[in-house]
């Protein structure tokens, strides 16, 4: 399993609508990507920061998804800060109950 994890700030006070985009627009499209088991994405409310984790099957799903990946994230451009960082990673361990 490859995980690609993204890193950004969002804009002050852009929680909320950066949060009903995600449920609205990139969860529903998420779900249609083939090789993807997981998106996770935490905040950090002290300075909103956030960071995404997306769990593929392998690198060569992670590798064909990523230009739909990139568009569907692209809706939350608005509410960001700055550009993200990405780190492609190995996963190690995964669990789910």
């Amino acid at each position: 399993m490859i995980a690609r994890v993204f890193q950004f700030d969002l804009r002050p006070g852009s929680l909320g609508d950066a949060v009903a985009t995600m449920n609205a627009e990139i969860v529903p499209a998420l779900g249609k990507i083939d090789g993807m088991s997981h998106c996770i994405v935490t905040h950090t409310s002290d300075d909103d920061s956030c960071m995404t984790t997306v769990i593929y099957r392998d690198q060569a799903a992670a590798e064909a998804a990523q230009e739909a990946t990139q568009r569907i994230w692209g809706a939350i451009g608005p509410y960001l800060a700055g550009p993200p960082t990405l780190a492609v990673k190995d996963v190690l361990l995964a669990h789910s109950k």
